[in-house]
C-alpha cells in the first residue's frame, strides 16, 4: 500500500474562528503569501459610485452637459468607452472636451469618474474637487469624489470634512455621506460606528450603492453569507451589473466555492466577451483556484492589448512569483503605481512579500509602513511590518509598529513583542509576553522565538498550569515541528490516558504510532471520528488507516465524508482518489486526481502528477 502523508492536527485558529488547521509536511502556513500558493484574492472597491449607465444615468435628463455639439459628442463617445471598458478612450476624449469647456462642471465630472476607472485616484480627487468647486450637485459628484478619497486612504480626511448628517436628515446625500463615512470608518478600525453609518444609510436608501457598500463591510468582517445575500439583493436593482458579479465571484472564493467561482467568471466572459472586468475577473479566479497556465495567456492578451494595465501586471507579477521568479516578480511589481498599490491591502501586502523573497526588505517595508499608515486599523499588514523590521534587526523600529495593538488579543502580536525584546536583550519583557501569548492560546505560535525559548516557555508554563489542556497539546505540536516525534508521542500518549477524549490527541497519535502498531492506530482514528464526526481531518486519517490495513470499502466511505465535509482540499481529494482506484473505480479516481494536480499549492502534486501519468 502507498505510503501516505501524515496529517497531523495543529491548533492554530484563524481570526474568523475556522476549523483548526493541521500540520503536514508541508509545513508552517504562510499567512497572505500568494506566492505559496493560498487563496489570491483582491478585494473589490467598494464603489459609491454604480455602473456606468447608473452613474451618469440622471445627467442628460436633467439637461445637456454642454451646449457645444462636439463636447456633447466626446462624452457620448467617453460614456460609450467606459461601457465597453476602453478606460483610454474614454480619458482620451474627455481630456478633448475639458480642453474645450475647462470650466464646465459636468466635463470635469465625467472626466473624474474616468479617471477612478482608469484607477488614477489623486486625478479622479483634484478634477473632481474642482468640479464641485465649479458648482457640480453634490449627489452627482460626492459618489465619485468619496471613492477617489478612500481609495488614496483618505480615511480621517473624509470624517473630518464630512461630518455625521443629523437623524432627521434623510436626503439622498445624506446617504450617500453615511456611506462613505461608514467605509472610512472600517477602515480605521471603528466596526460599531460603521455598522451603525451604513445601517442609517440604508435605512434612508437601500439602493444598489448602498448594498454593495454594506457588502462590503460584511466581507470585511468575514461574514461571507451576509455580504453574498447583500450582493444578491444588489444584483436584484442592477441585473448583470459586471461589478456585483464580480463580487459575487469573490465572496464564492471566500466561502472555498470554487466551482461557484469559476462559474461566474466563465459566465461573464462568454456574456461579456469585449469586458475587460469580466476577463481580469476570470483571471483571478484562475489564479485562486492554482490555474496559473490558464491565466497566463489571458493577462499576456490583455498585456498586449494595455501594456500599462496595473491589474494586468500585477497579476504578470503574481504568475511569475508562483513559478518561482521572485525577482522576476518584484521587478515587475516594484514599477506599479503607488496609488494602485494602496488600493487594496492584500495586494499591498502580496507585492510586500515579493519585494521580502526577491531580497528587497526595505522596500517591503516601505510598501506596508504605507498601507499600515492608511489603515491602521487592519492587523495583518502591522504585523508584517513588525516581523520584517525584526528580520533587519531593527526591534525599535517593530516596537514602534506594534505600538498601537499591544493589548491585542492576537497571540501573534504578544510573541511580536516577545522577539522585539529578546532582541533588545530584555529578557524580562520577553519572558511577560511569551506567557501572554501562552495565555491567550498562542503557545504554536512560540515557534517563531526558536526551538530552546519556545519549548522552555511552555514548559514554565505547564508546570504552573498543569490543567491547561490546550498548552499541553501545543507543546507536544512544538516537538514535532522541532523534530522530536519521541518526545511528542510521549505528550500525546499521557494526554490520551488522562482525557481519552481529547479527539486532536487520539488523531495526532494514530500517526506517530501507525508504524508500529497499526492496528492501534486504526483503533485511535476511529475514536476520534467518533468524539468529533464533523471533522474533516479526522475523516481523513480514519480513511488512510483503512487504506493501510487493507480496508479499501471502509477508507472509501471514511475518505468521502471527509471530502464532502471539506471539498476544497487537495490532500484530502488525493486520498479519496487513492481509495476510489482501490475499489476499482479508476476512472473516477482518475477524473478527481486531475483536478488535485492543478492544486499547486498541494505538497504532493509532483507525486499526483506521476501517478496520473501512470493511470493514462
Amino acid at each position: 500500500m502507498r505510503m501516505l502523508k501524515r496529517r497531523l492536527s495543529s491548533l492554530t485558529k484563524a481570526r474568523s474562528g475556522a476549523s483548526p488547521m493541521r500540520l503536514t509536511e508541508r509545513g508552517v502556513r504562510k499567512s497572505l503569501r500568494l506566492m505559496a500558493g493560498a487563496m489570491l484574492t483582491i478585494c473589490v472597491l467598494p464603489l459609491l459610485t454604480q455602473s456606468v449607465d447608473a452613474t451618469y444615468g440622471n445627467t442628460p435628463a436633467r439637461a445637456l452637459p454642454s451646449p457645444n455639439p462636439k463636447v456633447v459628442g466626446l462624452i457620448a463617445d467617453a460614456r460609450n468607452a467606459l461601457r465597453e471598458d476602453d478606460v483610454r478612450r474614454a480619458l482620451t476624449d474627455l481630456k478633448l472636451a475639458v480642453g474645450i469647456e475647462p470650466t464646465n462642471p459636468t466635463v470635469l465630472m465625467e472626466l473624474g469618474v474616468a479617471f477612478n476607472r482608469a484607477g488614477a485616484f489623486a486625478d479622479a480627487e483634484d478634477t473632481l474637487s474642482r468640479a464641485r468647486s465649479l458648482g457640480a450637485p453634490d449627489d452627482l459628484v460626492l459618489g465619485p469624489l468619496f471613492e477617489a478619497m478612500l481609495a488614496r486612504g483618505e480615511n480621517q480626511v473624509v470624517l473630518d470634512l464630512y461630518a455625521d448628517p443629523s437623524s432627521s436628515d434623510r436626503s439622498p446625500l445624506a446617504a450617500t455621506i453615511l456611506r462613505a463615512r461608514a467605509l472610512a470608518l472600517e477602515a480605521l478600525g471603528d466596526d460599531a460606528a460603521a455598522q451603525t453609518a451604513m445601517q442609517r444609510s440604508l435605512a434612508i436608501r437601500r439602493d444598489y450603492d448602498g448594498l454593495m457598500a454594506a457588502a462590503r463591510i460584511a466581507f470585511l468582517h468575514e461574514n461571507w453569507a451576509q455580504a453574498d445575500k447583500l450582493v444578491d439583493e444588489a444584483l436584484a436593482l442592477a441585473p448583470g451589473n459586471i461589478s456585483a458579479l464580480v463580487f459575487k465571484s469573490d465572496v464564492a472564493l471566500k466561502r472555498n466555492d470554487q466551482a461557484g467561482a469559476l462559474a461566474i467568471a466563465e459566465k461573464l466572459v462568454a456574456e461579456k466577451p469585449r469586458s475587460l472586468a469580466a476577463r481580469l475577473e476570470r483571471i483571478k479566479v484562475y489564479l485562486s483556484v492554482g490555474m496559473t497556465e490558464d491565466a497566463k495567456p489571458e493577462v499576456d492578451r490583455i498585456l498586449a492589448q494595455k501594456p500599462d494595465l496595473a491589474i494586468a501586471n500585477y497579476y504578470r507579477a503574481i504568475i511569475l512569483a508562483r513559478r518561482g521568479n521572485m525577482t522576476g516578480a518584484w521587478g515587475v511589481a516594484h514599477a506599479l503605481p503607488s496609488e494602485f498599490l494602496q488600493s487594496d491591502v492584500e495586494i499591498a501586502v502580496n507585492v510586500a512579500n515579493m519585494a521580502l523573497e526577491a531580497g528587497f526588505l526595505e522596500s517591503a517595508a516601505k510598501v506596508l509602513s504605507a498601507t499600515v499608515f492608511a489603515n491602521p486599523g487592519l492587523l495583518e499588514p502591522r504585523l508584517e511590518l513588525a516581523d520584517i523590521r525584526l528580520r533587519q534587526k531593527s526591534p525599535q523600529y517593530a516596537l514602534n509598529a506594534l505600538a498601537l495593538v499591544e493589548d491585542s488579543k492576537d497571540p501573534r502580536v504578544a510573541v511580536l513583542f516577545a522577539r522585539a525584546y529578546l532582541m533588545s536583550k530584555r529578557p524580562t519583557e520577553a519572558q511577560n509576553y511569551i506567557a501572554r501569548a501562552i495565555a491567550l492560546g498562542g503557545g504554536e505560535a512560540l515557534a517563531a522565538l526558536g526551538k530552546d525559548v519556545a519549548l522552555a516557555g511552555l514548559r514554565s508554563w505547564i508546570a504552573q498550569h498543569r490543567d491547561n489542556l490546550l498548552a499541553r497539546r501545543q507543546y507536544a505540536l512544538l516537538l514535532l515541528r522541532f523534530g522530536d516525534p519521541k518526545g511528542a508521542r510521549a505528550q500525546y500518549e499521557q494526554l490520551v490516558r488522562e482525557h481519552p477524549d481529547d479527539a486532536l490527541a487520539l488523531n495526532n497519535l494514530s500517526w506517530l504510532v501507525v508504524d508500529e502498531a497499526p492496528a492501534r492506530a486504526l483503533d485511535l482514528a476511529k475514536r476520534a471520528v467518533k468524539l468529533q464526526p464533523t471533522s474533516p481531518d479526522y475523516w481523513d486519517t480514519l480513511g488512510c488507516m483503512q487504506l493501510r490495513r487493507s480496508d479499501p470499502k471502509g477508507a472509501l466511505i471514511s475518505l468521502r465524508r471527509a471530502h464532502q465535509l471539506q471539498g476544497n482540499d487537495a490532500e484530502i481529494a488525493y486520498h479519496l482518489a487513492l481509495a476510489l482506484d482501490a475499489n476499482g473505480a479508476r476512472a473516477d479516481a482518475k477524473a478527481l486526481l486531475s483536478s488535485v494536480a492543478m492544486h499547486e499549492d498541494f505538497a504532493d502534486r509532483e507525486k499526483a502528477q506521476r501517478l496520473l501519468e501512470t493511470w493514462r
